[in-house]
């Protein structure tokens, strides 16, 4: 073989490990997400009442859950943000991103 040809062969070998260490890297990180995303979860479901009261406080929680129990009860939806008032919006907002069964949860108490 000719030495242009040694480094030709060389170059490729190098070039296919590198972006097989990047697939690699990214499969990885992939899984690393998806932990994260199930510990949290499991952590929402446990104090998301306690988290609410902490966030927002108790007072603003009581009115905002009197408000939303009927009507999510009615519909299965949670009430629209124009109908809430403006101290219990964010708590709707933060509730938008909680998986449903968490949801259900807090408003069955």
């Amino acid at each position: 073989m000719s030495d242009v040809s040694t480094k030709k062969i060389i170059g490729i070998v190098v070039t296919i490990t590198i972006e097989l260490c990047i697939l690699l890297f990214a499969i990885l990180a992939t899984e690393k997400r998806k932990q994260g995303n199930v510990v949290q979860k499991i952590t929402e479901k446990k104090n998301l009442l306690e988290m609410l009261q902490a966030d927002f406080g108790e007072r603003p929680l009581k009115k905002f859950l009197k408000q939303v129990k009927n009507h999510y009860e009615r519909t299965g939806k949670l009430l629209p943000l124009q109908k809430l008032t403006p101290n219990t919006r964010p708590i709707m907002k933060y509730l938008n991103a909680v998986d449903r069964e968490s949801l259900e949860e807090l408003l069955e108490k």
